[in-house]
């Protein structure tokens, strides 16, 4: 798991497994938003499992899935909201990171990014 810190709140990666769930509550993570749609791949954790484990650990996890041009005022707002319900650390994560990235980067904006 290869996780990059994109601000003090939010971080990405790419896909999770079950058997992250606990080193990511270790690590001071408090939330966890899925960019993934589900049925991407074949090998890929369905949201609701992951869901269910991180109950359990009590971290919130939030499903916002994203297909590259997809990108809508609704989405954004979604996320936005899903990012500041979280008290403490996020992780975003999809395949590799990089759809996280791209949906952080359009809810923050360049003025915000600066200012980090």
């Amino acid at each position: 798991m290869d996780i990059k810190a994109l601000d003090r709140k939010i971080s990405v990666c790419g896909q999770i497994g079950p058997e992250d769930l606990d080193r990511i509550g270790a690590m001071g993570f408090k939330g966890l938003i899925c960019n993934r749609p589900d049925g991407e791949a074949d090998d890929q954790p369905d949201f609701d499992d992951l869901a269910a484990i991180a109950e359990k650990l009590g971290l919130s996890m939030a499903y916002i899935p994203y297909l590259n041009g997809a990108l809508t005022p609704k989405l954004l707002a979604k996320l936005n909201h899903a990012i500041d319900a979280v008290d403490g650390p996020v992780l975003m994560y999809c395949r590799s990171g990089r759809r996280s990235t791209i949906l952080w980067e359009a809810v923050r904006g360049p003025s915000r990014i600066a200012a980090e």
